[in-house]
């Protein structure tokens, strides 16, 4: 630690100012400092806002009281001096002097006071000499001036610093009266001591990254995308694939010290990317790069770019930070696909019988919910690039279908690409499309076939899927209900169906079929079950039938399931035998109890005959 005494403070102050003290009081400034307005007490207290780390401004509030009741004949000069009286080695200098009309403005900044607490003519000037650490702050006071008592946010002014290591710090401030640099037993002084941390590191989890679904970076990504999200984007050469907003905080969840440091963005597979430190839409232009580094940043928010290299395949851009001390933090990462022209479309039917008259089958929404017939994709299609990776952006029109017959099924489809956030679809996400296809007004068993197509890389070849067959079905009008077993030991999983055939005797549409049940209890049990069974009005069919899977009832005997459907017959029943292993056992062991009581009554017996006792 270092000690500057006061007799280098004074040669350093003499020597570094010379008559340019002189310039900025008048001739008499020194007479008058001494016998007219003096200071009678400073007070110091670190800024609130300070967070005292290194590398960050510390601001030291000053106050002060000075002598009343003397009268000048004009307002007249008092000077205060600061210098770090002890530091650690290699710890730094005083950087700056401010004066203020009384009350922290902003963090670490600037110091303004009301006219109430200090004079309206205050008309002060500060003076900063970098040299050796000194500086000066002159202020034109009048003898009316209240008193103004130093606290972490208010004062007369601010004295700042910026500390190079970690340590203490000792600030020395006093009012040179008679302008010798020296401080004089008569000068009211006072010390503060400052401890400085070291510099929080970069920190991964305190730090985002967030991209932009639209491709372009605008200064607001989408609240809801993160760097969990997969990048999909054409291999065409030079297209922007996406736009990333990464901000760079440090393990107290604050912005990092900046100073010194380098932002870098690495790009591994395909792709190329571009960063810079202005918010703002990235245009084609700016240099892309397997490497992109940054120093000196205006702030802690860095906007990157990700463009296609030409070349298909999976990328990753992965983002550090790097210290002035070299200390290398990886903040996250964001991956990519960059696919070609489309190549392989694979197609899973989900539904298969359509109704007879003309209607939709299924749902072709981005994030198809599941939760029953209507809502789940009649056909998802996974559509893939000559090297397997998934195509995703595909435009409304692109997908075509192409029917065998369209007296039955017609060739009008609507389709969306999935989300990743239905359940209907398994989450399945980019280059996977949902598909709602449409029937005629046919007789109900009639079929056809649909096929998936679209243009491949000539332009000219369509790439198509396998042929899905379809059947026409009609409205409910008769129902069986089954179980799949007549037996079940207690609690075992139990499937019960329900099949629904239309007038003609065909599977009904695949559908929920409103108003199916006379009740909403859907079916009921003689024995207590642990869910209800369909407990809708409502039935949803898949190639005809309704399947639900139920744990058998905790208690032996014969369960009955029943309900009422409005089709014909509307009575609905099923029964099976449910075993209770545990209590066979336990019948026999009271049997087998109730030979051995006996057995020793009868040894009892026949020991009394014989006289033993």
């Amino acid at each position: 630690m270092k000690t500057i005494s006061l007799k280098k403070v004074s040669a350093v102050a003499v020597a570094s100012l010379g008559f340019g003290l002189l310039s900025v009081v008048p001739a008499n400034a020194a007479e008058d400092n001494i016998t007219t307005i003096k200071a009678t007490a400073i007070t110091l207290a670190s800024a609130v806002t300070n967070t005292n780390t290194v590398g960050s401004t510390v601001a030291v509030n000053w106050g002060t009281a000075v002598n009343a009741g003397v009268t000048p004949a004009a307002a007249k000069s008092i000077r205060y001096t600061a210098y770090l009286s002890s530091t650690p080695a290699g710890g730094g200098t005083i950087a700056s002097a401010a004066l203020g009309t009384c009350g922290q403005a902003a963090a670490n900044g600037a110091v303004t006071c009301a006219a109430a607490t200090y004079p309206a003519a205050l008309g002060g000037t500060s003076e900063v000499v970098a040299v050796s650490g000194i500086a000066l702050l002159t202020t034109n006071v009048a003898t009316t001036a209240a008193a103004v008592t130093a606290s972490s946010t208010v004062g007369s002014g601010s004295f700042t610093f910026t500390p190079a290591v970690a340590g203490t710090y000792v600030m020395t401030v006093w009012q040179d009266s008679n302008v010798d640099g020296i401080v004089n037993a008569s000068e009211a002084t006072n010390t503060i001591s400052i401890t400085v941390s070291a510099t929080p590191a970069a920190s991964a989890g305190a730090s985002t990254i967030f991209t932009d679904s639209d491709g372009t970076y605008d200064g607001a990504p989408d609240a809801a995308s993160t760097a969990a999200n997969k990048i999909f984007h054409t291999k065409t050469p030079t297209s922007q694939a996406a736009g990333m907003r990464i901000t760079i905080n440090n393990t107290s969840g604050t912005a990092i010290f900046r100073t010194g440091g380098t932002f870098v963005a690495e790009q591994s597979g395909s792709g190329l990317v571009a960063c810079t430190d202005t918010e703002g839409t990235f245009t084609e232009g700016t240099t892309k790069t397997r490497y992109a580094s940054l120093t000196s940043l205006a702030n802690n928010i860095v906007a990157c770019a990700l463009w296609s290299d030409g070349t298909a395949g999976k990328g990753t851009t992965t983002y550090k930070w790097i210290d002035a001390a070299g200390v290398s933090t990886t903040l996250g990462t964001t991956t990519s696909v960059f696919y070609g022209a489309i190549a392989k479309i694979v197609a899973k039917q989900n539904h298969t019988i359509a109704k007879s008259t003309a209607a939709t089958l299924g749902i072709g929404t981005a994030a198809p919910s599941g939760a029953d017939v209507e809502n789940t994709p009649a056909v998802t299609l996974t559509i893939t690039d000559a090297d397997g990776n998934l195509v995703s952006d595909i435009a409304a029109g692109t997908i075509t279908a192409v029917t065998s017959n369209s007296s039955v099924m017609t060739s009008t489809i609507s389709y969306a690409e999935s989300s990743g956030a239905g359940a209907g679809d398994g989450f399945a996400g980019n280059g996977n499309y949902n598909v709602r296809v449409n029937s005629s007004t046919n007789t109900s068993g009639s079929t056809a076939t649909l096929t998936f197509r679209a243009l491949g890389a000539d332009g000219v070849t369509y790439v198509t899927s396998p042929a899905l067959t379809y059947t026409l079905g009609g409205t409910p009008a008769s129902s069986v209900l089954t179980l799949d077993k007549t037996t079940y030991a207690v609690g075992q999983e139990a499937v019960a169906t329900i099949t629904v055939k239309d007038s003609a005797g065909n599977a009904v549409y695949d559908t929920d079929h409103a108003g199916y049940f006379a009740a909403a209890t859907g079916l009921t049990s003689t024995l207590a079950l642990v869910k209800t069974l369909y407990g809708a009005t409502a039935l949803s069919t898949l190639g005809g039938k309704a399947v639900s899977k139920f744990n058998a009832p905790s208690v032996s005997g014969t369960m009955t399931i029943t309900g009422t459907a409005l089709d014909k017959p509307s009575a609905l029943s099923a029964s099976a035998t449910i075993t209770d292993g545990n209590a066979a056992l336990l019948t026999q062991i009271d049997a087998l109890n109730a030979k051995i009581v006996a057995l020793n009554a009868l040894i009892a017996k026949i020991m009394k005959k014989l006289g033993v006792k």
